[in-house]
């Protein structure tokens, strides 16, 4: 994904939607680019899977799944290597992973490294 490219699933009011990204190849994000599940009105952040040997976040991209009223989204990240995300609590000018909530509870974020042979 580069310049401002999204994959999105988001709602106003209800529950935000689900992404699952099954990679053969790196998956990069650039120059403020997202992957983003969330809900702006009451309902819950929706959740995040991605399969990847490799993920890359540059120049403020994001992964997001956080809503305002209801939960935050869970994000679960398989990955040999992850480079230039950070998992932060609140979004931020560097590139994030996040599964916030303005007035409900957090997300969780679960990123798992195999081991690899």
């Amino acid at each position: 994904l580069d310049d401002r490219s999204s994959i999105t699933a988001s709602t106003a009011s209800g529950n935000g939607g689900n992404i699952d990204l099954q990679m053969n190849n790196v998956l990069v994000l650039r120059n403020g680019s997202r992957i983003d599940v969330k809900s702006s009105g009451t309902g819950n952040g929706g959740n995040i899977t991605i399969d990847s040997p490799t993920i890359v976040g540059l120049e403020n991209s994001d992964i997001i799944a956080n809503a305002v009223q209801g939960n935050g989204g869970n994000i679960q990240i398989n990955t040999q290597g992850i480079f230039g995300l950070v998992n932060r609590p609140q979004l931020t000018p560097e590139s994030d992973i996040t599964a916030s909530s303005q007035f409900g509870l957090s997300g969780t974020v679960a990123i798992t490294n195999p081991e690899v042979e």
